[in-house]
Order: C-alpha cells, then structure tokens, then sequence
C-alpha cells in the first residue's frame, strides 16, 4: 500500500509542505476492541507539518483527548521554544494515509505546539518509510509513504 501527496503552491514558501492524516487507535487494540464487541473511536484529521527536524510524529494534545487514547509512557523532547528538554506523554498510534491505514503502531508524542496553525509535524520516524522531494524553485514537494508488512 502506498500514499501519494503532491502540492504546487505559493502557501508552501509560508507554511510548508502540510498533509492531512488521520490518527487512529493501533490496530491491535482496534481488534481486541471488537472481539468484546466495542468499536474504537474512529481516527481524527489532523493537518500535518512534513519535518524532517523532528525525530518523532508529534500531535497536538486535543487529538489523543478527541481519540480518548491514554499514554503509555513519557518521552523527554528538545522544542524550539525551551532550552532543557521537556517530559511529554508518548502514544502509540496508527497513522491513516486517505483512510488508509499506512503505519502501525508508530510512537507519537503529544506536545502543544504553540503558535502553529498546524495540528502536528509528520517526522523522521514516519518519513523513514517514504520518500520526500522539496523543490522550493518550483514551489512544490511531493510524498509517497510505503506501508510496511504488516503482523496481524
């Protein structure tokens, strides 16, 4: 399964390449769901800043609070408006390409991201099964995320 995302814009020189995702409950709690027949709540939209700076996928808190998904964990992150690192709470997560999902079980981290008009920055760690192309002379990237094989 792959995803294509392309844009030729000017907005790309003022906000950067964004992409829309959903951000779901992982797979495996999404069955174990229905097997005791419940359903889990369906993925949230979040507009996505493509990052190449940011070693994770981060969201912000509203997402996980609209998913009603709990952290698992802590992580400790380095931000553009702190000068020691902070303790965010850690999720996992599946990451929903056009209503598909493309990453399981990808660790997200929930961080406020003040002053961004996005809801998140799509990082290293999903970009690591993809390929990005920037070319700001064009005013214009595009990207393709390859989903893994997946374990059921």
């Amino acid at each position: 399964m792959t995803f294509r995302a392309r844009e030729t814009s000017d907005a790309i020189v003022a906000s950067g390449p964004v992409c829309t995702i959903g951000i779901g409950w992982p797979h495996k709690l999404v069955r174990a769901f229905k097997h005791h027949g419940l359903q889990a709540p369906p993925p949230v939209s979040a507009r996505m800043l493509i990052d190449t700076g940011a070693v994770r996928c981060v969201v912000k808190p509203w997402v996980f609070a609209a998913l009603k998904l709990p952290p698992y964990d802590v992580a400790h992150i380095n931000t553009a408006t702190t000068t020691a690192p902070v303790e965010v709470p850690a999720h996992v997560a599946d990451l929903c390409f056009d209503g598909t999902t493309i990453l399981r079980n990808m660790r997200v981290l929930a961080s406020e991201l003040h002053g961004q008009a996005i809801d998140g920055l799509l990082g290293r760690d999903a970009l690591a099964h993809g390929v990005l192309e920037y070319r700001g002379i064009h005013k214009s990237w595009s990207l393709e995320v390859h989903a893994p094989p997946f374990e059921e």
